[in-house]
């Protein structure tokens, strides 16, 4: 594959990840009236997928090309920081931390940033199984 063909390929990859991070978070939003658990979602699922292509990547059972169409392209789409951010201090009503002495905050961001670690290892020490 050429790197212009493959540049394209990330690409579209990206645009499936971002829609279906989108029909994600629409369905949590009608459902629960909140984006957070659609967030939490994806970003968690998207974490353990990582997990499982970097470990086969490593493991030499996926090619450098199938592992950055599907990492960087497909799960770079899927997962979302800056959601993240946003849900993060949403909950503060500002941007600062220190509302309500930063509970939310500290809690919110710690927890997904705990659980998503979490899930990239377990995607990881999984894969071997899955392949």
């Amino acid at each position: 594959m050429t790197p212009a063909l493959e540049v394209a390929v990330v690409v579209a990859a990206g645009a499936v990840g971002s829609l279906l991070r989108a029909e994600v978070t629409w369905w949590s939003t009608r459902r629960t009236g909140s984006a957070r658990p659609g967030t939490w979602t994806v970003n968690l699922a998207g974490a353990f997928a990582l997990g499982v292509v970097v470990a086969l990547h490593g493991a030499g059972n996926v090619s450098g090309v199938a592992a950055r169409v599907v990492g960087v392209g497909l799960l770079g789409g899927l997962t979302t920081f800056s959601t993240w951010m946003v849900l993060v201090l949403r909950p503060t009503g500002s941007a600062r931390a220190t509302d309500r002495g930063g509970r939310d905050v500290a809690v919110h961001g710690i927890v997904m940033l705990v659980a998503g670690v979490a899930a990239a290892a377990a995607g990881a020490a999984l894969a071997p199984i899955l392949a």
